[in-house]
């Protein structure tokens, strides 16, 4: 990402803009603007969510039974696949 305080649903939202040109990134972002609210407001809870569960096991840095990063680990388990 370009910039460290951006969403990765904003970035997209960017990438779309500079790919199809602001008018039809603008006109998109219109007719789509309830789904976008909708994946930003997503992304938050899913960053609070990983933030509050970080604090909880920050002891822990590994799963000590599979030597996956907890990080990974709980990634896999939220949204399925690999990293």
């Amino acid at each position: 990402m370009s910039n460290n305080n951006q969403s990765s649903v904003e970035w997209l939202m960017q990438q779309i803009a500079l790919k199809h040109g602001a008018f039809q990134a603008i006109a998109f972002y219109e007719e789509n603007f309830k789904e976008f609210q909708q994946a930003k407001a997503m992304h938050k809870e899913e960053i609070k969510i990983a933030f509050s569960k970080g604090e909880f096991n920050s002891v822990d840095y590994f799963n000590p039974e599979t030597k996956i990063e907890e990080c990974v680990q709980y990634y896999n388990e939220t949204f399925g696949g690999e990293e």
